[in-house]
Parts: structure tokens; C-alpha cells; sequence
């Protein structure tokens, strides 16, 4: 079994450490092809892994994870004379779109990962097309590869692929621009740099560890928690919510869907 992955950027290099990390793949199994020389070298470096400028060396894998930009699609052309999985990780891309740029005998899986997989904490959209063929091995080995880096959701529509990705996709850049915005006013409130990032990255820690160890914990009653009747919390939440926070969120994430989908349609 060899994995190729092209287009090995962040996303690319996390699936990259965890199938490595977790076994799935050895480094003698992988093949990876950048743009520049510079990146397969440094890859090559950091996990041994052979490399490659030419997407047509790809077609000798067995299972292809697409990792390029949305739209650098059109500029790769490969045909799979032997069965391949191609599973791409394109946001706002439908698999008919994909068909038009891989071709031959190959069978296509759409995900949306996220940055919590580096660590083994990702969460993994995952839907395997309807016009493709798949033994039950096939869709094992898919999901080890998913899995290796962490949790994983199955959907039976292609669409839940891209209504995920304003969510989980974008997720942890939203929780980072929240941090971000709380050392600085940390900072206004007279803290030092180095004591407003401990303060908000340990505050962020420990309200991850509290969810993680209690799985039926929801976000409310989390919140709650904290926000006793008549105090400091609770008159924060509502300035909040009187401010439009809601609001302000969902449009947020709407014009995120939006902007995938757009993603997905040029070129």
C-alpha cells in the first residue's frame, strides 16, 4: 500500500505526522509532490519520505490525498490505470468538479479535516461518493487514514462536507482570533504581554481539558458553570448578546460557506 499526497501543505503535512505517527503508512510508503524543490526537501527532512515535482508520479499510489489550492485544480491532469482512492481535502469542491482533473479508475472520498489534527485532535468530515466503488477494506483504510489524527463523521450527503467547513474548518481559527483578542485587551487592562498570553492560552487549556474529560458536558451547562446568577460572568454574556454577538457569528460563518462554495466554482 502507498499513500501520494499532493499539494503538501499544513493540512497535507498533518495527515502526513499522524499516519506516520500511528503506523498506518511507513515512511518508505509515502510520496509526496510540491510545487518547489524547498518544500520536498524539507519534508524529506523532517519525516524521510521520498518526493517528487511531478503529479504524474502519483499514479503508482494507491490511495492520493489531494492538498492543493481550490483553484490550482485545473492545472493538474492525472489518469489511474491501476484503482486509486483519491481523497481530497479541496473546500468548497464537489467531486464532479474533481472528475475533471483525475481520471482513469479511480474512486473518490471528500473530507474536511482541521488543525487539531497535528496533535490527534482533529475532527474529520468524511463522505464517499455515491458514483464510486468501494470494498469494505477500501473504506477502512480510508478511515484509518482519518482517523490517525483524530475523530471522524461519516455523512451520507456531499453537502454536509461543505456546511462543515465554515465549523470545524475554520473552527480553531475562530477560538485563536478570540485569544488573540484577549491578551491585547488583557494588555489595556494593564497586564504585561507575557502575562496576558499565560493567562488567556492556560484559561483556553483548561476549558479544553474540562470538555475533553466529561464527553456529556454541553457548552451550556459548561457555561453555566461559570456564570452564576447576578455576577461577573453572566453580565459579560449579556453585553454580548446585546451587542449581537449571534448575529454577528452566523454571519460570519455564512459568508465563510459562502466563500468556500465560490472557492469551489472559479477555474
Amino acid at each position: 500500500m502507498k499513500l501520494g499526497i499532493l499539494g503538501c501543505g499544513n493540512m497535507g503535512e498533518a495527515f502526513l505526522k499522524s499516519v506516520l505517527t500511528e503506523n498506518v503508512f511507513s515512511s518508505e510508503e509515502v510520496l509526496v509532490c510540491n510545487k518547489t524543490q524547498e518544500r520536498n526537501d524539507a519534508l524529506k527532512t523532517a519525516y524521510g519520505v521520498s518526493t517528487t515535482l511531478k503529479a504524474e508520479d502519483l499514479r503508482s499510489c494507491d490511495v492520493v490525498l489531494l492538498g492543493i489550492k481550490p483553484q490550482n485544480l485545473s492545472e493538474i491532469q492525472l489518469h489511474f490505470t491501476q484503482k486509486a482512492i483519491v481523497i481530497s481535502m479541496l473546500a468548497g469542491t464537489p467531486i464532479d468538479r474533481i472528475r475533471s482533473s483525475v481520471k482513469g479508475n479511480a474512486a473518490f472520498v471528500r473530507i474536511m479535516p482541521n488543525l487539531g489534527q497535528f496533535v490527534g485532535k482533529g475532527i474529520t468530515g468524511l463522505f464517499f461518493d455515491t458514483q464510486s466503488e468501494f470494498s469494505e477494506e477500501e473504506r477502512q483504510q480510508v478511515k484509518e487514514i482519518i482517523e490517525a489524527g483524530g475523530a471522524m463523521l461519516e455523512f451520507s450527503r456531499e453537502s454536509q462536507i461543505d456546511a462543515l467547513t465554515s465549523i470545524s474548518g475554520c473552527g480553531p481559527a475562530y477560538f485563536f482570533f478570540l485569544g488573540e483578542t484577549l491578551e491585547c485587551l488583557a494588555q489595556e487592562m494593564g497586564f504585561s504581554e507575557a502575562e496576558a498570553r499565560v493567562a488567556v492560552r492556560q484559561t483556553f487549556l483548561g476549558a479544553a481539558r474540562l470538555l475533553e474529560q466529561n464527553e456529556t458536558l454541553s457548552f451550556r451547562e459548561a457555561t453555566q458553570r461559570v456564570a452564576s446568577k447576578g455576577g461577573v460572568t453572566e453580565r459579560a454574556l449579556e453585553v454580548l448578546k446585546e451587542l449581537g454577538w449571534e448575529d454577528i457569528l452566523k454571519k460570519a460563518l455564512l459568508e465563510a460557506d459562502k466563500k468556500g462554495r465560490e472557492l469551489g466554482k472559479e477555474h
